[in-house]
């Protein structure tokens, strides 16, 4: 894997990806109480929101036998974790792991349950992270739901999207089928029949820990509108809640 560059909270101020338009006053109050924290200290649970400034996270629920998981993906951009928002009893049974080499930021719980108090524009903020993990994991849910192949193949558009440590002009993921097994919620020997299925189709091409999707526009076509009823990993979901904020204030002000 490639040596990750860490970026300073000064840096951060300018290339952090804001899920909402948020005044330039409001920015800076959650800059002040962002630091950064490693994946390992999730694994007593949920400090605060976590940002995802460059990398890829993976959280999988399990069953209780730990014989079957879903994950769900974040990449740079991602903010996860306003569950634990004025919600002292959230403790569930969810395992954090990074997919390449990450850096994450912490907005403390303690410090963002303060500021609500003085300042409701954050509120916003949680809103817009709530909208985008709720999309995420009715889409996820519901694709459990369906085929298999539907399954897997939107975990690897979504991979791809990510840029999981992949050429982007080839769109080569470097993954293991176990890794990507453990994600998708399946056996490895399944995964693997439904992988084979589609390289005799031609849409991937497969190499020791190395999938490579050779038409991601034939690939996508496959999936039924039910797997991309929430959420479409093709699609820029930043750039939308953004435009959607603008429309909307555009809106109140005619």
């Amino acid at each position: 894997m490639d040596s990750l560059k860490k970026v300073g909270i000064s840096t951060l101020a300018t290339e952090i990806e804001w899920p909402c338009t948020l005044q330039q006053s409001t920015k800076a109050q959650l800059l002040a109480m962002l630091k950064p924290i490693e994946i390992r200290q999730l694994d007593s649970g949920l400090p605060g929101i976590i940002y995802v400034h460059s990398g890829c996270v993976v959280s999988y629920a399990s069953s209780v036998t730990l014989d079957n998981s879903l994950g769900l993906l974040y990449g740079a951009g991602s903010w996860f974790g306003i569950q634990v928002i004025h919600n002292n009893r959230y403790s569930p049974q969810v395992m954090y792991e990074s997919l390449r080499p990450t850096q994450l930021f912490l907005l403390p719980t303690a410090e963002i349950e303060r500021s609500l108090l003085k300042n409701i524009e954050i509120y916003k903020l949680l809103f817009f992270i709530s909208q985008r993990i709720g999309r995420l994991s009715l889409q996820m849910g519901s694709n459990a739901l369906h085929s298999l192949t539907s399954r897997i193949i939107y975990v690897l558009l979504e991979l791809s999207a990510k840029n999981l440590e992949s050429d982007v002009s080839s769109l080569t993921i470097k993954i293991t089928q176990q890794k990507l097994s453990q994600i998708v919620g399946v056996s490895r020997p399944r995964l693997n029949e439904v992988l084979q299925s589609l390289v005799v189709s031609g849409d991937l091409s497969l190499e020791r820990g190395i999938i490579k999707i050779n038409n991601p526009d034939k690939l996508k076509s496959k999936l039924h509108e039910f797997n991309l009823m929430f959420n479409d990993p093709t699609e820029s979901d930043f750039a939308t809640s953004q435009q959607n904020d603008c429309d909307n204030k555009n809106h109140q002000c005619r």
